[in-house]
């Protein structure tokens, strides 16, 4: 499985990053697998900047993607504010999904 990297640049620092895989199965799906922001720059619209364009790469592919998909840590209010800002909803809660810990994970799901 190929993962794909989204960065994003001011000036020539990299201030993001978007690491993503995608799936072959019925319907296609993207999972995230790693999104962020350096905490300087929280807020200022790169967070949605690379999800824009992953949204962009996705449609421009020869493929059929209907559901973009992401999971964080319940705990991480700032993650979950910014899935639900970009269009994802909530669709699970996974119990004893990590195991360092903290074990709960929430799933959110957007449609494109």
């Amino acid at each position: 499985m190929d993962v794909y990297k989204i960065e994003i640049k001011k000036g020539e620092e990299i201030v993001g990053e978007l690491h993503w895989v995608y799936s072959s199965i019925p319907g296609g799906t993207v999972e995230i697998l790693y999104i962020q922001v350096k905490e300087k720059y929280w807020r200022q619209g790169y967070g949605t900047k690379m999800m824009e364009e992953l949204i962009d790469t996705i449609k421009k592919r020869d493929v059929e993607v209907k559901t973009i998909y992401a999971i964080t840590r319940e705990s991480n209010s700032d993650a979950r504010k910014f899935y639900e800002a970009v269009g994802f909803h909530k669709t699970a809660k996974l119990l004893d999904f990590y195991k360092d810990g903290e074990k709960d994970a929430i799933m959110y799901v957007r449609k494109i």
